[in-house]
């Protein structure tokens, strides 16, 4: 055997084991796992000084959502729930928050909603300094 021919059968040995040495693996790929829609129509039901409300149209697929709260970019709760809606409490009065949610099935989820602001309430003043909102008494003339 000449060297030509030596060198194109060890090409061709090496480039048939880099292939997976010809075999055929007649395992068809799973298919992929459904993609879930975005949560759509997120909204906030109520707003106190302490807790927040958020509601959001059902995504198709989904067994349960994931709602994400966050102050800037500080991650304030996290929480899974099984129904469209959530209630947030402990929150700071007068405070402007960010709100996603995403659809989750099993280990299949989709993205997170775009965030949504919303501010909590603020607290109302309590106190001698304040005066009262209903008035002071009248004085009675004799």
């Amino acid at each position: 055997m000449n060297k030509k021919n030596l060198t194109l059968m060890l090409l061709s040995c090496l480039l048939l084991l880099a292939c997976g040495g010809g075999k055929v693996d007649p395992t068809p790929d799973p298919a992929p796992d459904p993609v879930l829609p975005v949560p759509s129509g997120v909204r906030v039901t109520a707003s106190g000084e302490n807790s927040l409300s958020f509601s959001w149209d059902a995504a198709a697929g989904a067994d349960s959502y994931a709602c994400r709260l966050l102050s800037g970019m500080t991650l304030i709760k996290n929480e899974t729930v099984n129904t469209t809606s959530c209630t947030i409490t402990g929150l700071e009065p007068a405070t402007t928050y960010r709100f996603a949610v995403k659809s989750l099935s099993g280990s299949n989820e989709s993205a997170f909603s775009s965030y949504l602001e919303a501010s909590t309430a603020r607290k109302e003043p309590v106190g001698p300094e304040y005066p009262d909102p209903i008035g002071t008494p009248a004085q009675v003339l004799e």
